[in-house]
Parts: C-alpha cells; structure tokens; sequence
C-alpha cells in the first residue's frame, strides 16, 4: 500500500516531467511503470527471507499506484469520446498484438484532424511545464475545484471499503461458515470472486458508453449498500444461531458486491477522474488522486479486522452502511454525466449554472442522452432563439465564404416552429462554420465551427471546434479555454454567444501573427541581407521521418514543396523519406516547416549543396521538376529513381550509408590514432 501511494504520486508528475525535458512524453512513464512490475515480479519470485519479500511487495506497489495515471491519463487523452470510457475501463484486460493494427486503424479516423492526432502522439509538447501547473493549482480556482471534485470522487470509494472487502473476502467467508459441516474450499472462493470480478469488469466494458457513467456509478454504489446491510443482518442472525442457508445467502451476497464493484466503482473511477481533470493538470490531477485513493484505501484495510473485533461484524457492516449511503448521495447530486463529451464540453459542466442543471438530471434523462424533456412552447422557444441567433450572425456575414450553414437544418427547424408539433421536432442541429480568411496561416485558413445543441441556450452549451494547424498545442489549449470561458460569460448575459466566440478567436489569431511578425522582423531583415549577398546556390536534402501514413501529413510535404518550387521524391510508410532539390533558400525553408510541426522523429540525413555558375538553376537540377510519391513498398522505386539521378549516394544517407570517401577518411583516422598508441608504448618502453 505504501508503494502504491507513492507510485500514483510519483507517476503523476513522472510523466510531465518527461515532457517537460522533451525526452519522448508519457511513454516514458509508462515503460517505467512495465519495468516496475517486472522488477517487483522476480524480487517475489526468488525471494530468500522475508526481507525480500516486501521488497518485491513495495516495488509491485510502486507500480500498481503508478499504472492508474500513467496508463488512464494517456488512454483517456487518445480515444475519441464515443469510445473513450470502454478505452478506459479495459486497461485491466490483457493487451494483444492487435492494439497496434488498431491505433493504425485510428489514425485513418475521419473524424479527428491529423493535427489532434500527432498532438496526442508528440507529447513533447504536450503541457506546459509541471511549475507552471503547480502554480495554476493555487491560482486558477476552476482547475483547483476539479482536481479537488476527482480527489473527492476518489474518498467516496474509498468509504465503500470495497477494496478491505476483496483483501478479505477469504477472512469474510470463513466467518459465515463457522460452524458449517460442508465448508467451501478456499481454492473453489477464491475462483468465485474472480468470477465475480471479471463478470462485472466484462460488463462495464459492454456498456459503459451506451449507458453513461452515472447510472452505472448510481447502481452499482445502491447495490453495494444494499450488500452491506445484507451483511449486517447474516452477521447479527448468525451471531445467535448457525443457518446453513444465512451462510449461503451471505457468500453469495460477497459475489454480488464484488461484482457490483467492478461494475461501478472499480473501473469508472478510472474513467470519470481522467475526463474531469484539466487538459494541463491531467497527469498530476491523476497522481493526487490515486494517491489520495491508495492512502484511504491503506486505512481502511488496516483498520477492517480492528472495526469487526471492536464493534461486531454486523455493527461494523451498518458503519460501512452508512458511509456507502453518503457516496450514493454525493455521486447522485454531484457526479455529471460525461457520455459522448469533448474535454472542452466537460469543462463547461464546472460552470456553476450550468452544473446545476447537470447535477440534478436523473438517470432516466442521461439514458436518453441529455434529450430535453419540455413542453411545446419551451421547445419552440429554444430553437427560436437559436433561428435569430443563426439570422443575426447571417446579417454579419452575408458571404458564404466567410460563413457556411447547414441550410437543410435550418429549414426543418424553421418548418418545426411554424407547426408547433413537438412530436415532429427534428433531430438535426443548428451548424455553422466561420472562416478567418483575413487571418490566413500559411495556405491554412482558420476556421470555428459553432452547434447549437437541442437545449441551447437555457440547458446546454454552445458547442464549438477549432482548426488551426499552425497553432502550437500550448496556444491553441490557451485559446479553446479562453473560448470556453467566454461561451459561459455570454451565454449568462443572453448575447450572441457565436459572435462573441468569433470576436475572441479573431483577437487571438491576431496577436499570434503579430507577435510572430514583431520577433522575427528583425531577424528577418538580417538574414534576407546577407542571403543577397551570397551567390545563388542549388540544394539537396535526404529526410527520413518515422512514418508517413496520414493523408494530411503526406499532402502536407507534397504541397509545401511545390510551393517552394522544389522538385524531388517522397516515399510513404514506416519509414517515410523525403529527398528534394532547389533552391537552397527554399530547401532551408522548407526543412524549417516540416520541423516546426514536430513530426515524431524526423532526422536530416543527407545534404548537398553546388554553388550556380553559368546556366542558372534549371542547368544543375538532377530531379524532375515535379513532385513525386512512391507508395509505402516502393523504397526500391525510390532508390532506382536517385541512381538514374546521379544521386544514389544521397538516397543512402537516409538509411545511414554513407559514401566510400567518408569511409576512407574514418578508416585513416582510426589508423593515425592506432599509430600514435603503438609509438607512445614504444617510448615508454624504451623509457623503461
């Protein structure tokens, strides 16, 4: 148990640490924590004493308190909402060689930008600094109440007792059958209970994206306080009288609960903590509160046995009974549901107006994914004032370049007004995207795409995605909270949340481009000077990357280099290369883009530069003016196209083959360096 409080602490913060130090970013954490229950595993293996016993006992602790936010924070951060609970939940099953087809699989996913993805992938950049969320902890008071509602979260299952329950379930059913004739075997209740476990496991994973969070929080936590009543009164009944039957109806009442808890509890502290926690505080928020659920958890086994011997074991079960009543009520009126909810969405539950709400919907509401239970004129009145916001927003953007609505939504919810019917209420939603044209990045144009959910504006959010793939991650988290914050602030004063989102978003960009503008101006007159005064000059790169698989990531190093008027060769697949030729300013600024993305590991192994004399720069190219890609088999393609080139030599520097002459020239400095050892030891021996 010790272990286990200090590995959820250190876990946490291991794994922003890493990326603060840029090394690779949670995998590293993750890894450790593997390492760890090897460790752990052999210490308990070839244990000699006692001594080395509990050794191998802390090290497994120091991996089991590190696996719950190490691997749940990275699990939750990957998967897209839809999927993310069962993603979640599932860590306590066994990884097969299939997870790698399938995080394949994801990356081709239609419904999420390439740009998300690699954000989730390059964590290198993913937070800011561990100081940085340390301070924001103390000050920012919307990041301290969440960290402070998982931490809450996670004492209400340690009141549950549940894990005492399951350390001793052998302690517990051996005091049901005192007394017994035909006692169950210890072998035969131990495969009861993980049978048990593994049962409501199986069935969390099944439904925990169908059925939501709560529900199944709310009926596993009533299930497990009817058990411990249930205990209460076979304990009292058998403290008089020894019934086979009271022993029979107490063991299965164990299972029940044990499965109750793997059901609710178990796994979805696991899930709901992970969704909660800010974006930047995730991993450390994870680390306090698994911290927080081993030390409570440490208590509570330490104290079980003590409890029984002092009050009884039926009086004890009623203590446990009401404790488990006071995690009911807190999980019934404060726990949300986070179903199907972005991270920005979920953020927007902490807003006071918009919790309450939430908090006080009951299961039957969330089973019906939080569809709104009104009467007509209220439903009528929320998407008419969702049809003049959409014609206000109309009369400021007239231009469908600047602004594209979903016109067939906006129709049918127009024809729903006009009729009155609630039963014809369509299920489609107000949707429109704005397009920040005057704001371009790059050849990328920003947009924000704006949806008006059915209970806008009086229930639920306005619901809002940004694009923008030059932003770096920690902007673009700045931005989306600064959007949250303001949709919140809007929707409170009844303004027109879409323009208010548009007006922030429309300063932000501005401030980026020109702080960018103001820092590099300078540098940038400096360089353009003395680049003019240097001769003009062809260039070569040969670019390996890890991979290239994602259509983005492949129209991305086609597009710049056309831009750049550089000819060359790509080839797709694991692993990617890039071989270009220009001019060598281009070449410069197109290796400079490509690193600014910061691809997973994307390495410069090749360079060649020819200084242009006569003829001008068409006269020294050895590549076809175009751009072309040969597909992820076509590596000997590639290598064939660079010999025709002349340019095999540098086709081999991607693979790290380098020319015959460089060869050479290592060969001869390893010889001069043998050379100068041979006469050292012949001085000293002449010395000698």
């Amino acid at each position: 148990m010790l272990g286990a409080v200090i590995g959820s602490l250190v876990g946490g913060v291991a794994a922003d640490w890493y990326e603060c130090n840029d090394v690779i970013g949670r995998k590293p954490a993750n890894l450790i924590t593997a390492a760890l229950f090897l460790a752990g595993s052999l210490f308990m293996t070839f244990a000699g004493s006692l001594h080395s016993m509990l050794i191998g006992r802390f090290i497994a602790g120091l991996a089991v308190g590190s696996s719950g936010p190490c691997v749940s924070t990275y699990v939750a951060e990957v998967a897209q909402p839809k999927t993310r609970g069962a993603l979640v939940t599932i860590n306590e099953k066994y990884r097969t060689k299939e997870a790698s087809a399938v995080l394949k699989r994801l990356l081709y996913s239609d419904e999420a930008s390439q740009q998300i993805i690699q954000a989730h992938l390059d964590v290198g950049t993913f937070h800011e600094s561990f100081f940085h969320a340390m301070s924001e902890l103390v000050t920012d008071e919307l990041t301290r109440k969440r960290v402070l509602f998982c931490v809450a979260i996670a004492f209400c299952h340690i009141l549950t007792a549940a894990n005492a329950m399951l350390y001793y379930s052998s302690y517990i059913l051996d005091e049901l059958q005192t007394g017994n004739t035909h006692p169950v075997s210890p072998l035969s209740k131990e495969i009861w209970v993980g049978i048990a476990k593994l049962a409501g496991v199986c069935l969390a994973v099944a439904v925990v994206d169908r059925v939501g969070r709560r529900p199944l929080l709310i009926i596993g936590t009533t299930m497990m306080l009817i058990c411990h009543f249930i205990f209460a009164v076979c304990f009292w009944t058998l403290s008089s009288t020894h019934s086979e039957i009271v022993q029979t109806i107490g063991e299965l009442n164990l299972y029940v609960f044990i499965f109750a808890w793997n059901l609710s509890w178990a796994p979805l502290m696991w899930v709901v903590c992970s969704e909660l926690l800010p974006d930047e505080f995730r991993s450390i928020g994870m680390g306090l509160t698994f911290g927080m659920f081993w030390l409570g958890s440490a208590v509570v086994n330490q104290t079980l046995l003590s409890i029984f011997q002092a009050f009884g074991t039926g009086n004890a079960f009623v203590l446990y009974t009401s404790l488990t009543s006071a995690s009911l009520c807190f999980v019934y009126f404060k726990v949300p549901e986070t179903t199907g909810l972005s991270f920005e969405q979920i953020a927007l539950l902490f807003n006071e107006r918009v919790a309450h709400v939430v908090n006080a919907r009951d299961t039957s509401h969330i089973l019906q994914h939080f569809t709104l239970s009104m009467d007509v004129n209220g439903v009528s009145s929320a998407v008419q004032q969702q049809l003049e916001e959409l014609e206000c927003m109309l009369s400021i953007f007239p231009d469908d370049k600047e602004m594209k609505v979903d016109l067939a939504a906006k129709e049918a919810l127009e024809e729903f007004v006009t009729e009155r019917n609630v039963a014809a209420r369509p299920g489609c939603r107000i949707q429109y995207t704005l397009y920040f044209k005057d704001l371009p990045f790059g050849r990328e144009v920003p947009t924000l795409t704006l949806t008006c959910p059915v209970g806008y504006p009086e229930v639920d959010p306005m619901v809002f995605e940004v694009k923008c793939p030059q932003l770096a991650r920690v902007e673009m988290e700045k931005l989306n909270k600064e959007l949250v914050e303001v949709a919140t602030a809007a929707c409170a004063a009844q303004e027109v949340v879409g323009l208010q989102l548009y007006l922030q978003m429309q300063g932000f960009l501005s401030q980026v481009q020109s702080n960018t503008s103001f820092d590099g101006q300078s540098q940038e007159i400096a360089v353009v000077a003395e680049e003019l005064s240097k001769p003009l000059v062809l260039g070569r790169r040969a670019i390996y990357f890890h991979h290239i698989i994602a259509s983005n990531k492949r129209r991305v190093v086609k597009e710049w280099a056309i831009e750049l008027e550089l000819g060359g060769f790509s080839k797709i697949g694991w692993p990617g290369v890039v071989i270009v030729e220009g001019a060598e300013l281009n070449v410069q600024e197109y290796v400079r883009r490509l690193q600014h993305l910061r691809w997973k590991q994307i390495t410069v192994r090749g360079e060649q530069t020819e200084e242009i004399q006569d003829g001008g720069l068409d006269k020294l190219r050895r590549m076809p003016r175009n751009f072309h890609e040969f597909p992820e088999n076509g590596m000997s393609d590639l290598a064939a196209a660079c010999r025709t080139a002349g340019l095999e030599e540098l086709f081999l520097t991607t693979m790290k083959i380098y020319s015959k002459l460089d060869d050479k020239e290592v060969q001869a400095s390893a010889e001069n360096a043998s050379t100068k050892k041979k006469s050292k030891r012949n001085r000293q021996k002449s010395e000698t």
